[in-house]
Order: C-alpha cells, then sequence, then structure tokens
C-alpha cells in the first residue's frame, strides 16, 4: 500500500506542468561604464614655503607628475591661500591669478606635460 502511494506520487509529479520550469536560460550580461571620478583640491598655502610648493601640492593632488616650475615663481610673495574642494582647473585658475603665473599644457603623444611660469 504504502508503494502504491509513492507511485502515485511520483506520476502525479511527472504530470504537473513544467512551463515554468523549462524556460530557456538567457544570459544577460550589463556592462557599467565607470565613469572617471572628479579630483577634488584642497590646499592651505601656510603649510609650504614658498609658491613653488604650493604648486607642486596641488599638482600631487591632481595626480600630475609631468611639470616644470620656473624658479622665479619661488621668488613671489607666498600668500595666505586656502581653498577646499576645488577641481583641478579652479585650483589653477585661483593660483594663477593670484600667484600672477600661467599654466602651460604641453601634449606630447598620448602624455601632460605641464610648465609653470611667471607672467
Amino acid at each position: 500500500m504504502n508503494n502504491l502511494f509513492f507511485v502515485l506520487g511520483f506520476i502525479s509529479t511527472l504530470a504537473a506542468p513544467l512551463n515554468n520550469y523549462s524556460q530557456p536560460v538567457q544570459p544577460v550580461f550589463q556592462v557599467e561604464e565607470k565613469t572617471k571620478k572628479e579630483i577634488l583640491i584642497s590646499i592651505n598655502s601656510t603649510f609650504y614655503k614658498d609658491p613653488s610648493q604650493v604648486v607642486e601640492g596641488v599638482f600631487k593632488q591632481a595626480r600630475i607628475y609631468d611639470f616644470t616650475i620656473d624658479e622665479k615663481v619661488k621668488e613671489i610673495k607666498n600668500k595666505n591661500i586656502q581653498f577646499k574642494n576645488k577641481t583641478v582647473q579652479q585650483a589653477l585658475d585661483i593660483l594663477s591669478k593670484l600667484y600672477n603665473v600661467s599654466f602651460k599644457v604641453e601634449e606630447i603623444g598620448k602624455e601632460k606635460f605641464y610648465s609653470v611660469e611667471t607672467r
């Protein structure tokens, strides 16, 4: 008798519709494009000896490692500059205006080379 219930139970599971269980598997690929995080610069010039070190500090925060700074920039009087969360371009604009220097970017192949000169 127990075997009969087992056989009937087994047959009833086979008779159940398999529509929901037999759908083909379709892989879905989602490609998320990673946007570059914008680098934000914060600086306090009182921690630096001269304007060339302030500029170097900004370049380091901006992950700019290929640059030259004119020796005359060291002779400029250091001003008390403090700003937070500025974009690289905003930071360079502030330094350019307050220290009266110009930033030039030269592209060599895929690399950028920065130079800082007095005006």
